[in-house]
């Protein structure tokens, strides 16, 4: 078995469930995110929202450059304002967080159930 090789880069992978009561209200807050983290957040290389069939559940998936990009995006002031609404009006189904996450970020989402999975082998081509 090989050991552990060091990603600087985190992912995340977040579903919600999103009741249709709340459908409008979910896809204005995640625009806004997407806005906002598209604009302030270099750090941020990859943030996609995908439906399913049914427009019932979504599925973030995120890439941070590294830590501080993860803890930058936690702290932007659009983050701040859009996560409580978001979480109360959208069940959190399953998250995911994959890299070398510390203390610092998987404390923050210990209310969320996450999962984590430490690097272990492969390579990562995105720039």
């Amino acid at each position: 078995m090989s050991a552990e090789v060091p990603f600087s880069e985190i992912h995340f992978t977040v579903e919600f469930e999103v009741p249709p009561a709340f459908l409008d209200r979910f896809c204005e807050l995640a625009a806004r995110l997407t806005d906002a983290t598209r604009s302030d957040e270099p750090g941020t290389l990859v943030y996609q929202w995908f439906w399913n069939q049914d427009r019932n559940r979504v599925v973030v998936r995120e890439l941070f450059r590294d830590t501080a990009a993860v803890l930058a995006h936690f702290e932007a002031p659009t983050f701040q304002a859009c996560l409580p609404e978001l979480v109360a009006g959208a069940s959190v189904v399953r998250f995911e967080v994959y890299g070398d996450a510390g203390p610092e970020i998987l404390d923050g989402l210990a209310t969320f159930g996450v999962s984590h999975y430490r690097p272990w082998l492969g390579l990562c081509r995105v720039e």
